[in-house]
């Protein structure tokens, strides 16, 4: 019975972290554009001038 090398282990925990990476960019990308689409929504708000006083007080 042969003893694997040292470095069998180290490759078996770098297989394991990929997916995880590949989670966490995905997450961080969804991420960013909600807050870049919600960002961009309350700058229209924003720039629409002032008649949105009319409809809520209908």
């Amino acid at each position: 019975m042969e003893i694997p090398p040292s470095n069998y282990q180290n490759k078996k925990q770098d297989e394991g972290v990929g997916p995880l990476i590949g989670i966490i960019i995905i997450v961080a990308i969804i991420a960013a554009g909600g807050i870049y689409f919600l960002v961009t929504q309350e700058m229209e708000r924003r720039a629409t001038p002032p008649d949105g006083q009319e409809q809520a007080s209908l």
